[in-house]
C-alpha cells in the first residue's frame, strides 16, 4: 500500500531535511522552498495528501499558500489538511492562522512520534469526512433520513450527537480540545409568516452552504431545531471558537439573502462552549451549555432592540477622545490605593463592554481562564 504524500514548504533546507527525517519511514515525501513552488507542486501532484508549511518565506509566504489552497476551485486542493511549522510565532499570528484555515501546528523541534501522530490524526478526520459523504449517495432512504437533514443538507440533529460522542471522547483521550457554536435565526418563525413556509425552508438551506464554505473539512453542521444549528469544532480551543462563532454572525450579518427584489433581513444569535473550559461530562451536556448561552444572547438582543426603539436620539453625541493607556494607568494607582473600590466599579463596565461587542459575559469570562 502506498504512504500518503506530505508536501513541506520551507525556504530553509535544514528544516526541509529535518522534518523529512522525522516522518519518512511511515510517509511519502516532497519538498518546495516556497508558497509559490509549493502551489505549482499542489496543482501537479494530486497525491499529495499533506501540507507542511512554514509561515515565513519569500515570493509567497504561508498565509499566501493557505489562502490558495482554501480558496481554490477543486474540493480536492481546498480540503487539504494545513499544517503550520511553528518556531516563535505570537498568540496573534497562530490565531490568524487558525482563522484562515490552519489544522494544526508543529514545532520545528518536533519529535518523530508527534509529528506522525498529528499527521495521521488530520489524515484519519478528512477520510471520515470523504467516507460519510460518500455514504450520503450510497446509503438507502430511511438510512438517509437518519442521517442527512432533506430540507438542508446538514446533518441531522441524531447524527450530530453520534458524531459529537465520539469526538467527545477523542479529545478527553487525546487531551485535545473540541468546542461547539449553536446558531439560531431568531426572526425565522415571522420570515416563514411572511413568505410561506414554501419559501422560507430553502432559505435555511443556504444558510447551511454559507456555513459549511466557512468550516475546515473536520467541521460538522447539524440542524438541531427548526431554524437552529449546532456546529461541532474537534480540534478547536475556547477561544478560537468564539473567533469563529464571530466571523460566522458578520458572514451572515452580511450576506444577501432576497425573496423576489425583497431582502430578507436575518436576525442571528449565537451560544459558544468549550471541552476543558465547560466542566461537563457528556457532548450532550456540551451541547446544552452552548443552547444555553444561546438563549441569554437572544434575550439581550431583543433587550438591545426594544430599548433602542425608545430612545433614539435626534443626533449622535460626541464622543470625546479617550487615551485608554493613560485610564489604565489611573486605574492601576486607583486600584493600589482602593481595590475594593475599583472591583465594584469595574464590574458594571467589563459588563457594559462585553453587550456592546457582542460577547457574553461567562463566555469572557471562562477565555480569561484559558489563557
Amino acid at each position: 500500500m502506498d504512504k500518503p504524500r506530505v508536501l513541506i514548504v520551507d525556504d530553509s533546507k535544514a528544516i526541509r531535511a529535518a522534518v523529512v527525517k522525522v516522518i519518512r519511514s511511515f510517509f511519502d515525501t516532497c519538498e518546495a522552498a516556497d508558497g509559490e513552488a509549493g502551489w505549482a507542486e499542489i496543482e501537479r501532484d494530486p497525491s499529495i495528501a499533506v501540507v507542511i508549511s512554514d509561515l515565513g518565506m519569500p515570493r509567497l509566504d504561508g498565509f499566501g499558500l493557505l489562502q490558495r489552497i482554501r480558496s481554490a476551485s477543486s474540493q480536492r486542493i481546498r480540503e487539504l489538511p494545513f499544517l503550520v511549522l511553528s518556531g516563535d510565532e505570537d498568540d496573534a499570528t497562530r490565531r490568524r492562522a487558525r482563522d484562515e484555515g490552519a489544522n494544526d501546528f508543529i514545532s520545528k523541534k518536533i519529535r518523530g512520534v508527534e509529528a506522525v501522530a498529528r499527521i495521521d490524526n488530520l489524515l484519519r478526520l478528512v477520510q471520515a469526512k470523504h467516507d460519510l459523504e460518500a455514504s450520503h449517495h450510497a446509503l438507502k432512504v430511511d438510512d438517509d433520513d437518519q442521517m442527512w437533514d432533506q430540507l438542508t443538507g446538514a446533518f441531522t440533529a441524531g447524527y450530530l450527537v453520534t458524531e459529537g460522542e465520539k469526538h467527545f471522547a477523542d479529545a478527553r483521550k487525546q487531551g485535545t480540545p473540541l468546542s461547539v457554536v449553536s446558531l439560531r435565526i431568531d426572526n425565522y418563525g415571522g420570515i416563514a409568516q411572511k413568505f410561506g413556509q414554501a419559501s422560507a425552508g430553502p432559505l435555511l438551506g443556504r444558510l447551511v452552504k454559507l456555513l459549511q464554505a466557512m468550516l475546515r473539512g473536520e467541521d460538522a453542521v447539524g440542524r438541531t431545531g427548526e431554524a437552529l444549528f449546532t456546529v461541532l469544532l474537534p480540534g478547536t480551543a475556547a477561544e478560537q471558537a468564539v473567533v469563529i462563532a464571530q466571523r460566522l454572525r458578520q458572514r451572515l450579518d452580511s450576506a444577501r439573502i432576497t425573496h423576489g427584489a425583497e431582502v430578507v433581513p436575518l436576525r442571528i444569535s449565537l451560544g459558544v462552549a468549550a471541552l476543558g473550559n465547560d466542566n461537563v461530562a457528556s457532548v450532550e451536556e456540551l451541547l446544552k451549555i452552548a443552547l444555553e448561552r444561546l438563549e441569554r444572547a437572544a434575550v439581550k438582543g431583543e433587550a438591545q432592540r426594544s430599548g433602542a426603539q425608545q430612545t433614539i436620539p435626534a443626533a449622535p453625541p460626541r464622543r470625546a477622545a479617550v487615551d485608554v493607556a493613560t485610564a489604565f494607568q489611573v486605574l492601576e494607582q486607583a486600584s493600589a490605593a482602593s481595590p475594593s473600590e475599583v472591583l465594584d466599579r469595574l464590574g458594571p463596565l467589563v459588563k457594559a463592554t462585553c453587550a456592546r461587542v457582542g460577547i457574553d459575559l461567562q463566555e469572557y469570562l471562562f477565555l480569561l481562564q484559558s489563557r
